[in-house]
């Protein structure tokens, strides 16, 4: 608003009167026109902050219906990781056995106190001589109408290579015990540490460069009293092919991939065919897999 203080004076003419008249009604128009103007303004800011919060609630909204959703992920599926060509197995380095040394020591030391419960899945992944034959479609290699022999542990794998004819001998009986010693041929730690990397299992082995060849193996399971017995079980499974001399699988489906995501996981008959291929002599190798 525009104000104007007249202050008259006696003796001031008509003359003078008419134009502080017309300058008053001028000062009239001017307030007038400032009011409209405010009114627009006060009118178009209210419609501002209207939208404005009308976009803010819109955008909690959305991201609330987002975070609680139950709408899963698809997930890709287990043919685009497939090879072409098959799945393959990558072998490293055997053992080379004397045959009176064909007898193998398995110590396991329970750092971690893991249940004797466990303790006896670990036992049983490794001397179990039981085959299972699971339905070619649940592994994703064929149709229903086919299944493939999976073994439920390593002593049932060795048993084949009894009376196989290899350049290399491979141990065939397996003795496993519970030991505070590491004087075995394959130590098995059970320990509470979590491995910086993010590895469940890591398996190093003690190598002759000379000879090519394994001397020891030591298999450590980390943070072992969190794992359940069918999972313990399975990274027992799968280190112990690492000790023996088999690498990586490409196949997501094997128990030698590098991750355990197989519900089957179990020692599958690549896995075999690439031992026997590793200690006939084919070491540092890549073995395809049949199917």
């Amino acid at each position: 608003m525009v104000y104007v203080h007249l202050d008259k004076q006696n003796g001031d003419s008509a003359a003078m009167g008419e134009k502080l008249d017309q300058i008053s009604n001028q000062i009239g128009l001017i307030n007038q026109k400032y009011e409209k103007l405010d009114s627009v303004l006060h009118r178009n800011t209210s419609c501002f902050f209207v939208l404005f919060c009308s976009i803010i609630v819109v955008f909690f909204v959305i991201i609330f219906s987002i975070s609680h959703s139950n709408i899963q992920p698809l997930e890709s599926g287990h043919f685009i990781t497939q090879s072409l060509i098959g799945d393959s197995i990558d072998t490293w380095l055997s053992w080379k056995l004397s045959d009176s040394e064909r007898i193998f020591h398995v110590h396991i030391i329970n750092h971690a106190k893991t249940s004797q419960k466990n303790i006896d899945l670990i036992k049983e992944s490794i001397m179990s001589e039981k085959i299972i034959e699971i339905n070619d479609l649940d592994t994703h290699k064929g149709t229903s109408k086919n299944s493939s022999k999976f073994y439920k542990g390593w002593q049932g794998v060795l048993n084949e290579f009894d009376s196989l004819e290899l350049r290399y001998n491979i141990p065939i009986r397996l003795h496993v015990h519970e030991s505070t010693s590491d004087d075995g041929d394959i130590l098995i730690l059970l320990v509470d540490e979590k491995n910086s990397e993010g590895y469940s299992g890591y398996t190093r082995s003690i190598i002759d460069e000379d000879k090519n060849q394994i001397l020891k193996s030591r298999i450590t399971i980390y943070e072992s009293s969190k794992l359940d017995g069918n999972r313990l079980a399975a990274i027992t499974r799968h280190e112990m092919g690492h000790a023996l001399g088999l690498q990586h699988s490409t196949d997501p489906d094997d128990l030698m991939y590098y991750k355990i995501t197989t519900t089957n996981p179990f020692i599958s008959e690549c896995d075999v065919s690439a031992l026997k291929s590793l200690y006939g002599g084919e070491t540092m190798s890549k073995f395809l897999c049949e199917k």
